[in-house]
């Protein structure tokens, strides 16, 4: 998987209770679908294991602001379990669906309140068939 820092959508990102947008959004310029010729995905991958909090969903929104403000969900995530947000582990691997609007981001939903756990999310063309990552240093 090749990775990129303008699609880099989360970048050791701590996540620790609520609701969250990613910290980086994807401008397409104006509001239009991408989805044409190769698909694109949004692979979630989580660099620092999670501790003290029960769960993470992360859905791919979209919005007409760079912030993420006001968004819409174009594709929900499965929840994933503390004890499976370990270092490594690969918790969305999503096609990106049709938009309509400018900015593409992440939301992530906590459940209970984390004390520790970081993801990174990125849009890429094709992702590595592996289910487990070397954790980002951030760089």
């Amino acid at each position: 998987m090749i990775t990129d820092a303008q699609t880099r959508l989360s970048n050791v990102q701590a996540l620790t209770s609520g609701t969250v947008a990613s910290t980086n959004s994807y401008d397409l310029g104006k509001a239009r679908d991408i989805g044409r010729g190769h698909p694109l995905r949004v692979i979630v991958t989580v660099d620092t294991a999670f501790g003290g909090g029960t769960s993470v969903t992360p859905n791919i929104i979209e919005s007409d602001n760079a912030d993420l403000s006001s968004p819409s969900q174009i594709s929900l995530g499965e929840t994933t379990l503390e004890a499976s947000l370990t270092a490594g582990a690969k918790i969305m691997d999503r096609v990106l669906p049709k938009t309509s609007k400018r900015y593409i981001g992440v939301q992530y939903v906590n459940s209970g309140t984390h004390s520790a756990g970081a993801v990174s999310a990125h849009i890429v063309i094709d992702a590595d068939s592996s289910t487990q990552f070397q954790a980002n240093t951030g760089l």
